[in-house]
């Protein structure tokens, strides 16, 4: 299927499993040009390695925790660098870190909202030109 993504600028966080990665591989079988973040470099290696292997371009890999104040910006920044800009964010980061038990439930809500709703990545990177 041709979703007409050949070329496009991408940016996938917490693309090192699951979701992410399978949004990541089948983008750059799109012909997508990416940049493939979450907080481990590891697995974003291996996954970069498997789309070189089935004939993708090479992703950049950019490792971030946005769940800090500075890793929207400091992603943002890698990605403009690396690719020019971004037309395509697929913000999939979410976190499985633990909580501790007296944390409370207004903690862990406050992490994942910390997390997955950070709008500075789409305010740093995903302008229109």
């Amino acid at each position: 299927m041709d979703l007409g993504l050949a070329g496009r600028r991408c940016l996938v966080t917490g693309a090192s499993t699951g979701l992410g990665r399978g949004i990541a591989l089948a983008l750059a079988g799109e012909g997508a040009r990416l940049v493939i973040s979450a907080r481990s470099r590891p697995p974003l290696e291996t996954l970069a390695e498997e789309i070189v292997g089935k004939g993708g371009a090479a992703p950049v890999i950019a490792t971030a925790d946005l769940a800090t104040p500075e890793g929207p910006r400091a992603l943002a920044t890698a990605a403009e660098r690396a690719l020019g800009g971004i037309e395509v964010l697929v913000n999939n980061a979410g976190g499985s870190r633990p909580l501790a038990a007296d944390a409370g439930e207004e903690a862990g809500w406050s992490r994942w909202r910390s997390t997955s709703t950070r709008r500075g990545i789409s305010r740093s990177c995903c302008r229109r030109p």
